[in-house]
């Protein structure tokens, strides 16, 4: 219900919110406007490489708006937040700015050897009632690894035989293909847990990210719009199915023009 995801693929975004069960479109109305902030300050479009002077002039103006957009938000509109943006440059390749506050998660899982860890910590710094991210970090983001953003409903994930979290999702990243990853993390919390929270999954495997303009923004919903949806789901108004995003069939890696400023 309140898990709210938004992907931005011409800024090269991607985050997910929960909302408190008494307010669960407050993710929703967050990210809504997390998006607008987006609007006002210039694309760090995945598909072109950066200098160092401008990924960091670029990293610069995106944490100012990311911040001013917070300090905007009302007590009452509390929810979570995890935010990952992704750039690449030229002399350090890909580079992302980490955002997060509340217990909602970022994990990395290395191609080799098959490692996961979270890179997140859980807190209780809730968007609305802090004016301030918990954590604002700048990471490496290595060729192959997979990156998962997930509401905190993925924690049901570590009562499959024991394993922890990060162990259910590096086995499951190894076995699948990433377009398969988040369908089969809900899975396997269906078929092996059998009480749930609701949960908002985002894969990414950034050195394969191509750049569209296309912006999804899905969630965030109260009681009364899920029964509404699970109503039109049974009578065959919606149907599932995949969408690829408006011009993402285009071909080739990053663009090798661009904002091209040295030191």
């Amino acid at each position: 219900m309140g898990d709210c995801i938004l992907m931005d693929f011409h800024k090269g975004f991607f985050a997910v919110s929960d909302g408190a069960s008494r307010n669960p479109a407050a993710s929703y109305h967050f990210l809504s406007r997390f998006a607008e902030g987006l609007d006002r300050i210039r694309p760090l479009d995945p598909g072109i490489f950066l200098s160092p002077a401008a990924f960091r002039s670029a990293r610069d103006e995106f944490l100012a708006q990311a911040g001013a957009t917070l300090e905007q938000i009302p007590y009452t509109e509390s929810c979570t937040f995890t935010g990952l943006l992704i750039a690449r440059t030229r002399r350090q390749g890909a580079r992302g700015i980490l955002l997060h506050t509340g217990d909602s998660l970022l994990f990395q899982v290395d191609a080799r050897p098959g490692s996961c860890r979270q890179l997140t910590t859980n807190n209780f710094w809730m968007v609305g009632r802090s004016k301030r991210y918990f954590q604002i970090d700048e990471i490496d983001l290595p060729d192959e690894s997979v990156f998962i953003l997930a509401t905190d409903g993925i924690s049901d994930l570590g009562s499959e035989g024991n394993a922890t979290t990060s162990e259910s999702i590096a086995r499951l990243s190894a076995r699948h293909p990433i377009e398969g990853v988040a369908d089969e993390i809900v899975e396997s919390i269906d078929l092996h847990t059998p009480r749930t929270d609701d949960i908002g999954v985002v894969v990414l495997r950034p050195d394969r990210l191509l750049s569209a303009p296309a912006r999804f923004l899905v969630g965030g919903t109260g009681g009364e719009e899920e029964t509404v949806y699970r109503e039109r789901c049974r009578d065959g108004t919606y149907e599932d199915r995949y969408l690829p995003a408006p011009g993402a069939a285009c071909s080739g890696g990053p663009s090798q023009t661009g904002r091209d400023d040295e030191d």
